[in-house]
């Protein structure tokens, strides 16, 4: 196994032991935040075989791609909870069954322009692992929270 995937995996593994709410709450959920994030960009860099002339352009294309990815799926996530109320009409269902197309396919648009973004930096094929990588490194924090909450059923949907 890899050096660093290896430390990687215990810095996530080591934070499943890390206290529920800590007196500086907001503050130790940022700590975790950035600490995940790197632990990320440490397993992606290994996986991909990133060379050190493709860091920086690759991470800063990335960071955005990633930040604009989430700010579309909390839409996404926020049209779905607001709407499909049957007390709604008819017309008003099929207004917001149109505006989350749009969404989702602002989503693909995006997927696209930042494969395009990307490939300026590195090959096709780190992408494609790239893509592998990132389900990997989610389903491994997953397993992680599972393993924080073994009473937590688990959902259908989790080995996506």
């Amino acid at each position: 196994m890899n050096r660093s995937l290896a430390v990687c995996i215990i810095f996530i593994l080591s934070l499943a032991y890390l206290q529920a709410q800590p007196p500086h709450f907001h503050e130790r959920m940022k700590q975790r935040k950035a600490e995940i994030e790197q632990a990320k960009k440490e397993f992606i860099t290994a996986r991909i075989s990133l060379k050190p002339e493709q860091e920086k352009n690759f991470w800063e294309v990335y960071d955005k791609y990633i930040e604009e990815k989430i700010t579309l799926r909390k839409k996404i996530a926020k049209s779905r909870r607001a709407g499909f109320s049957l007390a709604s009409t008819d017309a008003e269902l099929d207004k917001h069954f149109e505006d989350l197309f749009a969404l989702k396919q602002k989503e693909v648009d995006t997927d696209r322009q930042y494969k395009t973004l990307l490939l300026k930096s590195i090959s096709i094929r780190q992408l494609a692992e790239l893509y592998r990588s990132e389900q990997e490194f989610m389903k491994r924090i997953l397993e992680i929270i599972r393993d924080r909450h073994p009473n937590k059923p688990k959902r259908d949907d989790d080995d996506d």
